[in-house]
Parts: C-alpha cells; sequence; structure tokens
C-alpha cells in the first residue's frame, strides 16, 4: 500500500468521489458521517479511513493511515522509528514543517504536502495526508483521479 503525497494512497487517489472509491477499492468495515460532516469509509485489513470533505463538494481530501504493510518511497513507515523517518520526509519535500510536541507524544506535518506524522516515544502511529492547495486554497486534485490509480504511486 504506497503512499503518495498529493496524489493518495494505493488506489484511493484525492478528488474520488465515494462511489469512485468503492468501485476502486470495494466495501467499507465502516461508513459514517463524522462531526464535520464528512463521510469516511473505513478499511480495516488495509488500516485505512478516506475522509470525503463536505466542504470540497463530498470528494476525497484527507486519508488516515494505519497499516503495518503500507509504504512512503520504498521505506515502510510503521517500522522505523521517526527520528528515522523524519531525516527522510525533510530530503524528500524539502518543505518547512510544523510540530507540535505534547511530552510522549508528537504531530509533525509538512503544510505544503499536507503529510502529519504522529508519533510516540519515536515511534510512528499515524499517517494523515491530504489534498495539496493552491495560494488561494483552492484544492489541487489529481488530473484524473480514477485512472491514476492505476500508477506506480511513486508520485514523482
Amino acid at each position: 500500500m504506497v503512499i503518495t503525497p498529493g496524489f493518495g494512497v494505493a488506489t484511493a487517489r484525492f478528488g474520488m468521489t465515494v462511489a469512485e472509491a468503492l468501485d476502486v477499492i470495494g466495501r467499507p468495515d465502516q461508513d459514517f458521517v463524522d462531526n464535520d460532516g464528512d463521510r469516511c469509509l473505513c478499511y480495516n485489513s488495509f488500516g485505512m479511513v478516506l475522509k470525503f470533505e463536505e466542504l470540497h463538494s463530498g470528494r476525497l481530501g484527507w486519508l488516515l493511515v494505519l497499516g503495518p504493510e503500507a509504504t512512503l518511497w520504498g521505506h515502510n513507515p510503521f517500522n522505523m522509528r521517526f527520528s528515522e523517518l523524519e531525516p527522510l520526509l525533510d530530503a524528500r519535500l524539502n518543505e518547512t514543517k510544523d510540530r507540535e510536541d505534547y511530552g510522549y507524544w508528537g504531530s509533525t506535518t509538512w503544510e505544503d504536502s499536507w503529510l502529519e506524522v504522529q508519533h510516540a516515544l519515536d515511534r510512528v502511529q499515524q499517517i494523515n495526508l491530504g489534498v495539496r492547495f493552491d495560494s488561494e486554497d483552492n484544492p489541487l486534485w489529481p488530473e484524473n483521479p480514477k485512472a491514476e490509480a492505476a500508477g506506480d504511486g511513486d508520485g514523482e
């Protein structure tokens, strides 16, 4: 399950509709609307949650990844310490980041790429990623999310 900042995870690509996601990925283990009014499809076997944002016409705009099978640029981030993953992300993304530290738990976000890593005791716990935005806060959807779902996931 390849994580590709700016595009999505595996066959789940930013900009997809719920119908497209169901067609490509299949039926979720859970399907609910959260407190923000966003529809969430939960796939337990993949360790992934897809959020279809009401603010953006119900299109896929945010992904939560907890799956131990996930890869990011050929590395399994869940088998790495955050102190090992952070320099890799810094080098690949080459952008500023924001870090929130709560003692043993922290969250680090590369805001231009909308990639957030939640970590505790130097272990990666969860990776969240969202669609990127232009300078006027318009989502930068991949041109054809369903077609790109068949890509190699390198995102380069």
